[in-house]
Formats: C-alpha cells, structure tokens, sequence
C-alpha cells in the first residue's frame, strides 16, 4: 500500500473527531476549567502545572490537557478542545478524544489499527501495557461529478496511541488542523504521552 493511500485511509476520523469535539461541547455535562465537574465517570483536578488531570475510572485510564481546553465526558469518552483558533488569532485547532472501545474479537492493538487502513506504526508502552502509537494526516471525503472521492488535508496531524487494557481497545488521538498546526505538535505529544494506566 503506498503511502499516500496510507495516509488518505488512515484518517478519515479526524473529520468526525472534530466534529464530534465540537458538538460535545454543546451537550449537558460537559465541563471547562472555570466550571469543573467531577462525575461517578471522570474526575477532573488541576494540577501544580496548571494543567487538568482527567481520570476515568470507567476507562481505567488518566490523561493529562492543558489548562486553556476544554473538557467533555460522553457516553464513556473524555473529549478535550482547545478552541477554534480563528477567533483566538493562533490559526490552528486541535482536540483529543480518548476512547474505549469493547473487543469481542479480542484483537491486537496491531489488527485494530490494521483493519482501519493504517500499517505504519511503532511499538510503545505505558504503566507496563504494551501498545502502539502512529501519525497521520486528515482525509476529507466528498461526492463530486457523480463519483465519491478524497483527498489529504495538508494543513493537519493526528498522533494516536492504542492499547489492549481489561479487554478493551483504549485509543486516544490527538488531531490539529490550520496553517499554524505545526506549532502544536509537541502539546499533542506531551498529551498524549501523560495517558496512564491505574493499577
């Protein structure tokens, strides 16, 4: 598979992530730094960085996000944004999603990554729980000239982690997208390395 195919199936999500982001935030128990909100599912403390710690005990995970984004918890999933850029003048956006997903066909973090199109990854551990991380940019798929078709995103970046924990696939990814999204590349990979495992 070239990589070029790699990347265009690799990340189709990213457009729904965002969007699912952003929708989030409109729902009834989502939270921010100025209005937190523990739950039985997720609690959220600020740490001495400033930073959130957001710990859900349904996931067995916690995952670390800046003190600017916000927050949201639905149906089992921690979902953070950090705005829109455009109207904070940084032209760049971003978001983290950490899911999990139940495993009924036991598969590996590998098989699951594999059987979303993407082939390309390293291998990483965290708290002793093996798995996988990879990169990716954004495919936008669209209906033109009575054909459906894609093309890659050039201003984005997604960086996901996987992992194999109590019998289910936890995922988390951060996407950015804007002409700016380089600038927040080593936030998403200090967010996403902070994701840990409770014992």
């Amino acid at each position: 598979m070239s990589k070029k195919a790699l990347i265009i199936t690799a990340v189709i999500g990213f457009v729904v992530i965002v969007a699912g982001v952003i929708f989030i935030f409109g729902k009834k128990g989502s939270s921010t730094q100025t209005g937190i909100q523990n739950t039985e599912e997720v609690a959220i403390s600020i740490l001495p960085n400033g930073w959130q710690s957001v710990t859900s005990e349904l996931l067995g995970i916690s995952v670390e996000v800046p003190p600017i984004w916000r927050v949201g918890y639905i149906n089992g999933n921690i979902e953070a944004i950090f705005g829109d850029g455009e109207n904070q003048g940084l032209s760049v956006g971003a978001g983290l999603i950490v899911y999990g997903y139940d495993n009924p066909n036991s598969l590996t973090p590998e098989n699951w990554l594999k059987e979303k199109g993407i082939t390309s990854f390293s291998r990483i551990t965290r708290n002793g729980v093996e798995g996988i991380s990879y990169e990716a940019k954004t495919v936008e798929k669209y209906y033109k000239d009575g054909k459906y078709r894609s093309r890659v995103l050039e201003d984005t970046y997604a960086l996901g982690n996987i992992f194999l924990s109590q019998g289910k696939i936890i995922e988390a990814t951060c996407a950015l997208s804007g002409p700016n999204y380089k600038t927040m590349i080593p936030t998403c990979e200090e967010i996403v390395k902070s994701l840990q495992f409770m014992q």
